[in-house]
């Protein structure tokens, strides 16, 4: 492996993927490179789709919506409403995520 390779490898491991910004109980805006996993950390489980073969908030979307995906595109799982902010080319950029239902609602 050259120095070069080696330094690409290295770069490429400290730049900040999926990054999560909570905007409060309810609402956060997540990378569509933040893992789904990170999303039900923060949200708790979603509803089980029929297939998982995505890891990413970038493949939930596609998946849900079965096309590439436009600012503004909205779906809605398990009480979430995530809807699509930015693209990066045809990736999804950002995604902000609200609850429709606030946590203390039922109190």
């Amino acid at each position: 492996m050259s120095r070069f390779e080696l330094a690409s490898r290295v770069l490429r491991g400290l730049r900040p993927r999926g990054r999560v910004v909570r905007l409060g109980d309810e609402r956060a805006r997540l990378d569509g490179r933040a893992s789904v996993s990170g999303l039900e950390t923060l949200f708790g489980p979603l509803p089980e789709l029929e297939s998982s073969d995505y890891d990413t908030v970038n493949g939930l979307v596609y998946h849900v919506l079965q096309r590439v995906p436009e600012p503004g595109d909205t779906i809605t799982l398990g009480g979430l409403v995530l809807t699509v902010e930015t693209l990066v080319r045809r990736r999804v950029g950002t995604v902000l995520v609200a609850r429709t239902v606030p946590i203390n609602a039922g109190a």
